[in-house]
């Protein structure tokens, strides 16, 4: 069997979770590839673009007798298919890759699974929340702006990538993955002849490499040492995760406290609040040590397709104080504080009640949840690359 693996999201400007979950699912099926040697990979990629982890590049994949780095650059994916005698192209985030100038996606003659992490684009414009969260700044309205005279412009070429992604799902070849119920369920509300092509399996969990036994940073190296009890908001400049109302919200609540309480926000571009203290993004290894020292992780995000970093966190029997929106019930149970993402009274009100609970239930809570979502993401991603290997979804 040949299998086409579209590798381009590990190709992606930084690190997300589609990244995250193409390296897991591509290191996952090569480790499977000793005992099914019949088998032969195509990694696909574009000579145009950079690898976000080393372990994909060409050099390294060529260690592998039975992996073959392909590159769309200069042919068509279906010449591709065509040419290697593909049985089974696996797409890593297929909103994405449809946007990709890899041609036309109809009447591929092979299996087809179809990743699909969310429908953010379609269900921010219809739940007008982001426009809404442009109107509380300035900076962010004229961004929004200028991304409106973007999409004016280039509006061929969006309607274009949509209409190829929907033409892709409805074909007879395609099966779809989502990676939770929710997403399965967003995709049933926009497009529900596709019910039954749809597959859950969880997002994996990610591989923390190359752990320093030393904080990289100093600003951060210096909070830990100091042993500061601090709340941890991570992707602070991404308007989706809400940062701000977040900010406003602790602010209230850490000026109310008889403790000492400190907002270490990561990749905010500047200490806005009395109270918070503004890192860069941080390496792998750093942020690992940022889970485990931190007092909780806050998560106010307006949207979610699954959402790593809460889980990252209740590994670490860290509490979560989080939003109550799309996956992240769905993955995290009972186990965080909840709060509406819209209100600030109700974020305010999520952190009082962290308060007054006991640290040690609300450590347990965590810690009991991270198991079981573990273990679900361990099961199915065994079961995930058993399909793909034998082609039976």
């Amino acid at each position: 069997m040949n299998i086409l693996f579209d590798q381009t999201e590990a190709q992606a400007l930084f690190i997300n979770g589609a990244a995250e979950y193409a390296q897991t699912v591509f290191m996952k099926i090569l480790s499977e590839l000793p005992n099914n040697p019949d088998i032969k990979v195509f990694s696909l990629y574009s000579s145009d673009r950079n690898f976000l982890y080393d372990n994909l590049s060409n050099e390294n994949l060529s260690k592998n007798n039975n992996v073959f780095p392909v590159d769309y650059k200069s042919k068509s994916i279906k010449e591709i298919i065509e040419e290697h005698n593909i049985d089974i192209f696996f797409i890593t985030c297929a909103n994405h890759f449809c946007n990709l100038p890899t041609g036309s996606l109809k009447d591929l003659d092979c299996k087809i699974y179809a990743v699909v992490h969310d429908l953010y684009n379609e269900e921010m414009d219809t739940s007008k929340i982001l426009f809404m969260q442009y109107l509380l700044n300035p900076k962010w309205l004229l961004r929004f702006g200028l991304s409106k005279v973007k999409n004016f412009v280039l509006q061929n070429d969006i309607n274009k990538g949509k209409e190829k992604f929907v033409e892709l799902m409805h074909q007879d070849n395609v099966r779809i993955i989502t990676v939770s119920q929710y997403t399965k369920n967003s995709i049933i509300y926009k497009y529900p002849a596709l019910k039954a092509k749809i597959n859950v399996f969880a997002s994996p969990e990610k591989t923390v490499t190359s752990i320093k036994d030393y904080i990289e940073n100093e600003q951060l190296r210096n909070v830990i040492e100091g042993g500061q009890n601090y709340f941890l908001l991570l992707s602070a400049d991404r308007l989706l995760k809400n940062a701000d109302r977040m900010l406003n919200a602790f602010e209230h609540f850490a000026e109310q406290s008889e403790r000492q309480y400190t907002i270490l926000t990561v990749g905010y571009k500047k200490n806005a609040k009395r109270h918070q203290i503004s890192l860069p993004f941080l390496s792998a290894s750093d942020l690992n040590s940022a889970y485990k020292h931190c007092t909780a992780l806050l998560y106010p995000s307006l949207f979610e397709g699954f959402g790593y970093p809460p889980v990252e966190a209740m590994k670490y029997s860290k509490p979560v104080i989080c939003s109550n929106v799309c996956s992240i019930p769905e993955i995290l149970g009972e186990a965080p504080i909840y709060f509406s993402p819209i209100y600030e009274t109700d974020i305010f009100q999520a952190l009082s009640k962290f308060e007054k609970c006991s640290y040690q239930e609300l450590q347990e809570r965590s810690l009991k949840q991270y198991k079981i979502i573990s273990e679900m993401q361990r099961k199915d991603l065994i079961s995930l690359v058993k399909s793909i290997l034998n082609g039976s979804l």
